[in-house]
């Protein structure tokens, strides 16, 4: 969402003259505000490429289930494709051969969302994904501040509502698989129907809200999510009475 960010700042501040509407692609990326963008305030992958030149005024950062959606968004606007039994070697995983296994990419998604919960969030620069999508924008005009750009809060309504109706297949993403969950840590039997990579994050979202090491489950026995959430359901049962076998 960094481009995102960097077109609703520069269009409530005025420094790009166009409708808001033509910087959204079809999967809802922003890339083409780079097109249309005359000032020194880009967006950049500053952790994966970092610039000794270069001064971060603005951080976007995941803490919870904003870290769902940032995954679900990077696979559909970047990659353009999802994980799969064979195109780990496409995404970054440690060892793509054991990853094509869903109780390794689990763990690996387990493991993400252990450190994204560690990770210290600094109040002044940084702003949550989760906060950015729930319409919290002060810390874009703290970022129009350092440049002495005047912001116009009419201007940023209008993107701000913009950017949701370009980006609700993504948000109603995230609530179904919070009501999936929701439904699995209630032992609520429901239908499923998800991809690979998708069973694997949401085990690791149980297992991470749980706090469980995903390396408990009862791989052996069990296939998850094969038609609905009963299989797992009966694991967590079996974890919470001790068995682990």
């Amino acid at each position: 969402m960094g481009n995102t960010i960097l077109a609703h700042i520069l269009y409530s501040c005025a420094k790009i003259q166009i409708n808001p509407e033509l910087i959204f692609s079809i999967e809802g990326n922003a890339h083409a505000i780079n097109e249309y963008n005359n000032t020194n305030l880009i967006a950049w992958h500053c952790e994966e490429f970092p610039k000794d030149d270069m001064e971060v005024i603005l951080k976007v950062v995941c803490n919870d289930w904003d870290e769902l959606l940032r995954l679900k968004m990077s696979y559909s606007k970047f990659y353009k494709k999802v994980p799969d039994k064979g195109n780990f070697q496409d995404f970054n995983f440690t060892n793509a051969f054991e990853s094509s296994h869903i109780e390794n990419l689990t763990i690996k998604y387990w493991t993400m969302l252990q450190s994204v919960k560690l990770k210290k969030i600094n109040k002044v620069a940084d702003i949550t994904l989760n906060d950015y999508i729930s319409g919290n924008v002060d810390k874009l005009q703290n970022a129009a501040k350092f440049y002495n750009w005047n912001w116009d809060s009419e201007k940023s309504k209008t993107f701000y509502q913009i950017m949701l109706i370009h980006n609700s297949k993504y948000f109603d993403w995230l609530d179904n698989i919070k009501i999936l969950i929701n439904n699995c840590l209630e032992c609520n039997i429901v239908s499923t129907s998800l991809h690979f990579w998708e069973k694997a994050l949401v085990l690791a979202k149980i297992c991470e809200i749980t706090h469980i090491d995903p390396q408990l489950l009862h791989w052996d026995t069990q296939e998850y999510f094969s038609n609905n959430n009963l299989s797992l359901i009966n694991s967590l049962k079996r974890l919470k009475h001790g068995k682990t076998i």
